[in-house]
């Protein structure tokens, strides 16, 4: 009996110890939070404080474009493109490189769905089997992520996102409206300070005079 007591205080006293390491992480989160001016997170954005003024960050996701597989002509075309767009946009236009978990959410809800009706056992434990894969390569494997975002206050950053998202499919870069996912891995990229070598993702210096001709070709369309 003295041993069972012994045991239950000895296993009550690593929870308190556990409840305290939990409430100072937590306090430790919210101070680095507060000086970060986050205030919080979810799918439709970053929200900031900092002092009287309210800022809203919302962004996109751009899709990958090899420009070193094209033609001159087209190469040209797409920095025009995109050069211009930015030109037209109003504000400040933030860039982030990014390695976020693998999107396959929609694969897995798709699968998960469909395991519902699925009566035949063969099938059933192929999709299993399916969705406990991508279940794992979400939690293990990352990819790269390149996101365009906007800042501004809260009666104002929708429209803010809705030209920044004409000007980019203008550009020919196809974006897709960031969800929360997304906003978690831009923040949390700043707590663990992961690099990532922007030029992985892409660079190009564009000569003006080899360009020259497709360049004029560009601007007299």
């Amino acid at each position: 009996m003295n041993k069972e007591k012994r045991l239950l205080k000895e296993q009550k006293k690593k929870e308190k110890q556990l409840k305290k390491k939990k409430q100072k992480r937590i306090k430790e989160l919210k101070n680095i939070l507060d000086w970060m001016h986050i205030q919080a997170i979810d799918e439709y954005g970053i929200y900031l404080s900092k002092g009287n003024k309210d800022m809203v960050v919302r962004g996109l996701v751009l899709s990958s474009n090899n420009i070193f597989l094209k033609e001159s002509y087209a190469k040209a075309r797409d920095v025009f493109a995109l050069s211009s767009a930015f030109d037209r946009l109003k504000g400040v236009t933030y860039f982030k490189f990014v390695k976020t978990p693998i999107r396959l959410s929609s694969n897995v809800n798709r699968l998960s769905e469909d395991l519902e009706i699925e009566k035949n056992p063969g099938r059933r434990k192929l999709m299993k089997i399916s969705i406990d894969k991508m279940d794992d390569a979400m939690q293990v494997r990352k990819e790269m992520a390149f996101y365009v975002l906007v800042q501004d206050k809260p009666d104002v950053i929708d429209k803010r996102l809705y030209a920044l998202k004409q000007e980019m499919n203008l550009a020919g870069l196809h974006p897709q409206v960031m969800g929360i996912t997304d906003y978690e891995a831009v923040v949390a990229q700043q707590f663990e300070n992961e690099i990532v070598n922007e030029y992985m993702y892409s660079s190009l210096i564009v000569d003006q005079e080899v360009y020259q001709n497709a360049i004029d070709q560009v601007k007299a369309c």
